[in-house]
């Protein structure tokens, strides 16, 4: 058996002789041909990567903020609550922009204790977090419910 493109690729789209012939004509050889679609597949590739690593950019420093302000709330429930009390999980149950012009993001969530507080059970206590994007594009969090500092916002 004679092995070709055919036989490799059959469902290939095969080019038109004219089409060959023109390019041949142009001074493109068939391999130079194959070695330019390459290059371009390649160029492709690598602007999708550089969108992509763009575009996460916003992502990953937003997510790096959300773990700072959980850590916080986690040695917050310790410093009020007591020793004897830490956050068992975090589920985010909402998170996005809250606007158009994508300069805040918020995040709903709820946490889960070790132990009840109290006459109180010890899950599914809401929290939120409130991200702003500055005039510099640096995000920083402007509002966390687990954080005691934060509790003069509650009252705005």
């Amino acid at each position: 058996m004679i092995i070709s493109e055919r036989n490799i690729c059959p469902n290939a789209r095969k080019i038109p002789k004219s089409t060959m012939q023109a390019l041949g004509a142009a001074g493109i050889p068939e391999s130079g041909r194959k070695a330019k679609r390459r290059l371009s597949g390649l160029c492709l590739i690598l602007v999708l990567v550089l969108v992509s690593l763009l575009l996460s950019s916003c992502w990953l420093q937003i997510k790096r903020l959300k773990d700072e302000q959980f850590r916080i709330l986690k040695a917050s429930v310790s410093q009020i609550l007591g020793s004897d009390y830490e956050v068992k999980k975090i589920d985010i149950s909402q998170e996005g922009y809250s606007n158009e012009d994508k300069t805040e993001y918020v995040v709903d969530f709820k946490f889960d204790l070790n132990k009840p507080v109290f006459l109180f059970p010890g899950t599914g206590i809401p929290g939120k977090l409130i991200f702003s994007k500055g005039t510099d594009g640096e995000w920083k969090c402007t509002f966390n419910s687990g954080n005691p500092g934060e509790l003069f916002n509650l009252l705005r």
